[in-house]
């Protein structure tokens, strides 16, 4: 999987500094690797033996004579690092897999090494030894520079919003974990330059999701979910309507966030699968295909529908950037695979039946799925945060303090006490999080680091149209983007894993400065990228403003109040009425079934909303309407003695635009005809050095 440095053929392209790019793989490369390690074993024997004397003594020292596996082991573990921190490359492996493997949070509650804190440790000291050969401080560039500015305005968001937060202990708390997560990130960046080592760090990354994706798959078919086989393929208690397996987390708690780490993994396995087939090495080939299979069992294994459609981002994203001839065969390979999915048992279910819950206002809370409601009312917590604070929002981490203050102001309840699966200790949605926790300030800080780190990708791509590290600059840029998609469902967690692939993108980045004619082509292509989608998205946004029609939605909350003195009888039908059962029932009866009109029940508070959509000045008199035959079908159903309807509040009107499938369909049409001549149009042409004629450049997308 690691391949060697090449000769610097134009064809490859070489560094600036004429550090060469690197080629096809090699088959000697892991002999090599061997044949150092036995030289230094030798050179280094005396140092080395002394170096594990005084960690063996330390580890008697702190465990005392009673603890003989981990007298032994220290030495070892010193030995271990001793060699690897005289190899970045190496380094820099062990520090992904750490990291992918979250071996820190497995093996928490069982040591209390800090496996973290080592593994940084082994990447500053092997970076410090690296960077005392010449050949090694070349291959630092401008680019790291430009990423710690783009770390650094990520942190500049979260330092105003703790400014004024609400707890500014907490968020205190939040910016130093933050800058620890941007530090990691510089470490493997500069770590992955000095080494040049990208496709060992891609492979570091995709072979250990791979094989924990195995152990999920072996949990499931082997064990029944009860064996998590060290804690690395550990089975959720999370529920869902439709699954149709357990629902595994990997080496995490959350299925979705270890589904999210696979997505970030699928592209750079198929990066590494092409490179491979693209060279002729096919046992290699393989190998790469299994681990995708493999993460793709994982993904899904997650049972999570924001994974399944991250995990088509990723791939879509991927097809598009890579090259024309698999654009070609993805016109028909990417239909078929999607109908293939949909198909499939746990996957196309789930998605329609989320689609049908989330589109359909007459659902009751009691019939929605668990894990949606929860969403739901948390995300709504989350923008009623922001549209309190909207600048600098209550402050870094902070959300979580809020939720008691704002669960009863939102439409969702959930009530209390509030279970796991329900509970809404996070927004589930990283763009409300940024927005409820650190305002606009904090979105904006968040964006500019997350395109520029795009941006940086897209740039190797441009510049660097035929060069070997294409896929993989390719395979990066989906990635981020896929994390991006799936982030619509995620708050932030794990940051550290996402930053290995920002790493990449970073080191990836084509050499500075590059040529002035190749720099002001590039900016021109992007500009007319830019300009031609600009304009298909304002093609598109006219449509829908042409085509939409304008309703009015009218509101009423009515609750039922038992008819009668205060009497033990009374005391009853109160307490038959706080039933969760009941009021969804009552909904169902007292449901007028006419156009336009729904009913929902509301148990936690013990209300009916009664909805009215209508073309203005109309929706207000079908919900009185309403009113009058709940009251009547009570009456009759109920009996005239039992309940009656008293209205909770005045109606509320506000006016919606509501857009008919046929128009959304004719605004996206027309928006990609658009954009598709815009480019045709604004492509720019190069002037060429030996002929002067204007030539259109050859270059894939």
């Amino acid at each position: 999987s690691q391949g060697t440095p090449s000769q610097g053929t134009p064809s490859q392209g070489t560094h600036r500094q004429g550090i060469p790019r690197q080629g096809a793989p090699r088959a000697d490369t892991f002999q090599t690797a061997v044949d150092r390690i036995v030289v230094q074993a030798r050179t280094q024997a005396p140092a080395l033996l002394i170096v594990a004397g005084l960690a063996a003594l330390g580890a008697i020292t702190v465990a005392g004579m009673s603890s003989p596996l981990i007298i032994c082991a220290v030495p070892v573990a010193v030995a271990f690092a001793w060699f690897v921190a005289q190899n970045p490359s190496w380094t820099a492996v062990t520090i992904i897999v750490v990291e992918v493997t979250n071996l820190s949070g497995v093996l928490a509650g069982r040591t209390s090494l800090p496996i973290f804190h080592a593994s940084v440790a082994l990447g500053g000291t092997a970076l410090i030894l690296a960077l005392r050969e010449e050949q090694h401080r070349r291959r630092l560039n401008r680019w790291t520079a430009v990423a710690a500015v783009l770390l650094a305005c990520y942190l500049a968001g979260k330092a105003l919003s703790a400014i004024a937060s609400s707890d500014v202990a907490t968020s205190e708390a939040d910016l130093v974990r933050a800058f620890i997560d941007c530090s990691f990130v510089l470490l493997v960046l500069m770590l992955v330059q000095v080494s040049g080592g990208h496709w060992t760090a891609a492979a570091a990354f995709v072979v250990p999701l791979a094989v924990m994706s195995a152990m999920t798959l072996i949990n499931e078919l082997v064990f029944g979910g009860t064996n998590s086989l060290g804690g690395f393929a550990d089975a959720t208690q999370a529920l869902g309507e439709g699954i149709t397996t357990l629902r595994y987390g990997g080496p995490l708690p959350d299925s979705n966030f270890w589904g999210r780490h696979l997505v970030l993994g699928l592209s750079l396995a198929a990066a590494l699968t092409a490179r491979c087939l693209r060279a002729g090495q096919h046992a290699r080939t393989a190998f790469w295909l299994v681990a995708a299979s493999l993460l793709l069992i994982g993904i899904y294994l997650t049972q999570s529908r924001g994974t399944f459609l991250a995990a088509g981002v990723a791939l879509c994203v991927f097809v598009v950037l890579v090259g024309p001839t698999a654009r070609r065969w993805s016109v028909v390979a990417i239909p078929a695979l999607i109908a293939v999915l949909l198909l499939t048992p746990g996957i196309g279910d789930r998605l329609l039946s989320a689609a049908s819950e989330i589109n359909s206002s007459s659902t009751d809370i009691a019939d929605l799925d668990p894990s949606l409601l929860g969403r739901m009312s948390s995300q709504e917590i989350a923008r009623l945060m922001f549209t309190e604070r909207p600048v600098f929002g209550y402050g870094a981490g902070t959300y979580g303090l809020q939720v008691d203050a704002h669960q009863d102001q939102v439409p969702t309840a959930l009530g209390r006490p509030l279970t796991t699966e329900l509970a809404p200790n996070a927004p589930h949605n990283l763009y409300l999080e940024l927005l409820a926790e650190t305002g606009v300030v904090g979105l904006i800080s968040w964006a500019i680091m997350f395109v520029g780190f795009l941006i940086l990708g897209l740039m190797g791509i441009v510049s660097r149209p035929r060069d070997p590290d294409r896929l993989l600059t390719t395979a990066v840029c989906a990635a981020i983007v896929a994390w991006g998609a799936a982030s619509i469902t995620l708050h932030i967690a794990y940051f550290r894993t996402f930053g290995i692939i920002l790493a990449l993108a970073a080191a990836l980045a084509p050499e500075w400065p590059d040529g002035r004619d190749r720099v002001r082509h590039s900016a021109r292509q992007a500009a007319a990228v830019i300009a031609a989608v600009a304009a298909g998205a304002c093609t598109a946004g006219i449509v829908l403003i042409n085509t939409r029609d304008s309703q009015d939605v009218t509101e009423q909350h009515v609750t039922l109040r038992p008819v009668g003195q205060v009497d033990g009888y009374y005391s009853y039908a109160l307490n038959i009425r706080n039933r969760k059962q009941f009021l969804p029932t009552v909904a169902r009866i007292i449901d007028p079934d006419v156009d336009g009109v729904t009913v929902a029940a509301d148990p936690v508070r013990g209300t009916i909303r009664i909805t009215a959509t209508a073309a203005p000045t109309r929706s207000r008199g079908l919900v009185e309407t309403a009113v009058r035959q709940a009251q009547n079908r009570s009456t009759k159903y109920l009996g005239h003695r039992q309940y009656s309807f008293t209205e909770v509040g005045p109606a509320i009107t506000r006016t919606t635009a509501s857009i008919s499938p046929r128009a959304a369909t004719t605004a996206v049409i027309a928006g990609l005809l658009v954009a598709v001549g815009g480019w045709a149009v604004l492509r720019p042409t190069r002037h060429t050095a030996t002929t002067g004629k204007r030539n259109r450049e050859v270059v894939p997308a």
